[in-house]
């Protein structure tokens, strides 16, 4: 018999899990209790799927979520929070068709949970230490990087990889997200391609400088180690109840980090290496110049 296994819980659907979990513990009931209550009120459910929900394994209705709400005793602030972040998972179901081509890679790298965020978020906060960010990259530069990085994708997956990138970027332009991009001096002169690539790639920065609602910063060559020497992070900022999130991506996986302490610590780093930054106007003559030693 094949084995099975549970599906893969989204950021938004374990975080409403986890915070439904905390409230029906903070008053004290059991599953069966809470399971009686919903009954009682004409909602279907047991013991297993209140602990599929509280998981993040299932999603949750926003009836069946108000009723739980309720029932607990939760404030009007952690009621927004909540149904906020079932709003944002449920966006899931409409997923673009360059979703659904490469649905398998992107659940393979934990990656429709950010890409779902991303497009809901009011504000992205990019810092990169050895490359471009992605919604700055050309089609050939992220090509050629996600072949470099991955070479055990196929040609396919990396276009796959490439062109959603791209999308991405195209879905920035039409929204009215505010982006913020602080990219090291090194990730100017890192070679990914021939001069050729990297040039259209930097001129591709230049005009993102010049973007509605762009702000890029170049954070000059430094020989002290400092916080941001830790490796690259995106920041996704909401104006709603829903909770800001940081993700770090390892080779293969996106990782998620969701607690205030720890926003609290990649706010303050990025907001000191920020104040480092060449200011705005500066980054182009910087920009500019490596484009000019290009052979």
């Amino acid at each position: 018999m094949p084995q099975t296994t549970e599906p893969t819980a989204s950021l938004p659907g374990s975080q409403v899990g986890g915070a439904l979990k905390e409230l029906r513990e903070s008053c004290d009931l059991s599953l069966a209790q809470v399971v009686d209550h919903l009954n009682a009120l004409g909602i279907r459910s047991d013991t297993g799927t209140l602990s599929r929900i509280e998981r993040g394994k299932r999603r949750v209705t926003t009836a069946t979520a108000a009723a739980l709400l309720d029932h607990y005793g939760a404030d009007e602030g952690k009621t927004d929070q909540i149904l906020g972040l079932i709003s944002v998972d449920t966006t899931r179901r409409r997923r673009p068709a360059l979703w659904r081509t490469h649905s398998a890679l992107i659940t393979s790298m934990h990656f429709e949970p950010f890409l779902t965020l991303e497009r809901k978020a009011d504000r992205i906060t990019s810092y990169q230490t050895d490359l471009i960010p992605g919604l700055l990259q050309t089609h050939g530069y992220a090509r050629r990087l996600i072949a470099l990085l991955r070479p055990d994708l196929s040609p396919d997956e990396v276009e796959g990889l490439a062109t959603l990138r791209i999308s991405r970027q195209k879905a920035l332009a039409r929204s009215e997200q505010h982006f913020r991009a602080l990219i090291c001096q090194r990730a100017l002169t890192r070679s990914v391609g021939d001069p050729a690539a990297m040039r259209e790639q930097l001129e591709r920065l230049l005009a993102a400088a010049d973007a509605p609602r762009h702000d890029i910063r170049i954070l000059p060559y430094e020989p002290l180690i400092h916080p941001g020497a830790t490796g690259p992070f995106v920041m996704l900022h909401f104006d709603d109840a829903t909770p800001d999130v940081v993700c770090v991506e390892t080779m293969t996986h996106s990782v998620y980090v969701e607690g205030k302490t720890d926003l609290r610590t990649y706010t303050e780093v990025f907001s000191g290496l920020w104040q480092r930054a060449l200011p705005p106007g500066d980054p182009r003559s910087g920009i500019q110049q490596t484009v000019k030693e290009l052979p």
